[in-house]
Parts: C-alpha cells; structure tokens; sequence
C-alpha cells in the first residue's frame, strides 16, 4: 500500500487487503494469485463484506469486489464481476486487467473507449512528483511519459501501458521499474478509493479528518521515494555480489577444466631393510657318517643332530673343524 489507510475501510475488505501483503506488490499481481483471498471474497455477501445493511450504490460495490479480485491476482474473475458495473468505472477495471495479461493493445482499445475519469487529474499529479523524487529517468520512455504530464497534468494510460510492457520486458532498471510498481500501486487505490465511497456513500477523507489532524502528504511521498531508492540500492548490491559470486565459480571450474592433472610424485623407494650379522658358525663332522655340517658357534660343547642321518653327537668344544673336512 502507498497512502491507502485501510483502517478508514470494512474490517473484512481489511482482511482480503492484507491477505495480499501491505508492501508494495510486484508488476505481475496475476503471477502469485492469492486463493485465501479468492475464496474468502466468494463466500461473503454485502452486508459481510461491507459491514453495513445497504450500500448507496450496489452496483459500484461490485466494482469494490472486481477490484478487490484484481489486487489478488485473480483477473478473469475481476472481468467477469465487473460486467454489470457502469462505465467508466467498468471500462477502466477490464482495461487494468488486460494491461496485467500484457495484451497491451486490448488495454488502449478500452481506454481509448473510456475517455477522461475522475482519478486521472490527482494520478497524473502524484506521478510527476514520484518520477521527480526518485530522481532517476534514463529511460527515454518514462522521460517522455513525465514531460507530456507536465505540459498538460493528466494521466496518459496509454503511454503508461507502454512503460508497463517495458517493465514486463525487463528493460527498465530497478529504480525505473520500482517507480512503475508505485504508479501502478496507486492507480489502484485511487481508483478503488473513488468506488469504495460511491458504493458507501462516504467519503474517506472526511472519516480520516474526524480521526485524526491532516497528514503530510509531501513527506509521506518524499519518504515512499527514499524506501524505493533504498531498497533498489540493496537490490543491486545483492546483485553485483551474486554476479561477482558467480563468475568466481565458473573461473574455478574453467582452471580446473583447462589445468592439465600434475603428474604425480615418484615415491622415494622404501628404505631397504639392514640385514641381520651373520651368526658365527663351526664346521663339525657326523661320527656316524662323517657328513660335514655347519652349527652355530653358540653350540660348542653341546648337542645337536645330524643333517643327513639325524644321528645325535656332541659338537666338540675344541678348534673348529674346516669346511670340506672328513670324508666324502
């Protein structure tokens, strides 16, 4: 919401309001359509919904619903409850719904059958001075949209359907495109302020100045263009970090594509195990069969047995005997 203070309204369209958010709403309502709303607008009758016996004019109460539909997404069934409301009213709710399927020239054909409302004096105003305030106007559409409200200060619908499908196309930059977002929000109010208080027959300024001293409109909208200028900064900060992110990932993943594997290291040959001292030995000769063997040194003086017939003798404790010695 922009400067529409749903408290001044019926607690159940309040209700149906909210379910949408009180942020300002994306380009594309028809995008996230809201089905608690939906239903929630189908099951009350006018005296719910307006929380009041009668309404001065039933009729615009059904304009009060069709736009209660547009604001949650739900387009065709805001066309179809705007049939039997009067013009220009209708012309204006079924043109809002075309522009937001993008059927851009439909939308011209409507309001070009409509002609001038009550809204476009106030809107057009509100425009110029949002466009001014935010304070940005690259784009040579929404410049040229500014100038020709400036020279004459009425709201041109049709050079604002051709910025709505810019925006749509993504050619606008985040701060022209928040700026698009507002004007759009606030047609919408306007246009369902205007029928809420013909269908109720009050007005809702006069209720907000029995409630509470007059706001300051200028401060209100300076503070509107702040929050927008804010939250498009953020937005390309969290943009140029996502880009930066980005490019870091496929430079890593180009450099691991493209780097040629690195050859591995040859393993340094394992350390070879030292060998043992060899064990001092003496050669001994078999008394049964005078085979010659070697024993260990450790073994003068004791037993052992023959390698060839397993005769048992003791190994002498002498002067060893050489290798080859005995028979044979």
């Amino acid at each position: 919401m922009i400067e529409l203070d749903t408290s001044l309204l019926a607690p159940e369209i309040t209700y149906v309001l909210m379910l949408r958010g009180a942020q300002l709403p994306a380009l594309e309502w028809a995008e996230r359509a809201n089905e608690a709303a939906k239903r929630h607008i189908e099951s009350l009758d006018d005296i719910n919904l307006f929380g009041r016996p009668t309404l001065a004019k039933p009729d615009m109460g059904l304009a009060v619903r069709a736009l209660l539909y547009l604001w949650n997404g739900w387009l065709q069934e805001a066309v179809d409850t705007a049939r039997p409301v009067p013009n220009p009213e209708r012309q204006y709710l079924i043109g809002l719904c075309h522009r937001q399927a993008g059927q851009a020239t439909e939308a011209k054909t409507v309001f070009q059958a409509m002609g001038p409302h009550a809204i476009y004096s106030p809107l057009a105003q509100y425009a110029v001075e949002t466009i001014r305030l935010m304070g940005v106007v690259k784009d040579k559409t929404l410049a040229r949209f500014r100038q020709i409200m400036e020279f004459d200060p009425v709201w041109e619908p049709f050079a604002f359907i051709d910025l709505y499908e810019l925006a749509r196309a993504q050619k606008l930059d985040r701060i022209n495109l928040e700026v698009v977002r507002m004007l759009q929000c606030r047609e919408w109010e306007m246009l369902f302020t205007q029928c809420y208080e013909t269908a109720v027959g009050e007005s809702l300024l006069k209720k907000l100045a029995a409630q509470s001293p007059e706001m300051d409109r200028k401060r209100r909208l300076e503070k509107q263009a702040r929050d927008a200028k804010k939250r498009s900064r953020q937005y390309a900060l969290d943009e140029m970090q996502k880009q930066k992110l980005e490019a870091a990932a496929a430079s890593k993943a180009d450099n691991t594509r493209q780097k040629p594997a690195a050859p591995a290291k040859p393993q340094p040959p394992a350390p070879a195990k030292p060998k043992a001292p060899p064990v001092p030995s003496v050669g001994v000769v078999c008394p049964a069969c005078s085979h010659c063997q070697r024993v260990p040194e450790a073994l003068r003086g004791k037993p052992t047995r023959c390698g060839r017939c397993g005769a048992s003798y003791r190994v002498p404790a002498g002067k060893p005997v050489a290798p080859g010695a005995g028979h044979p």
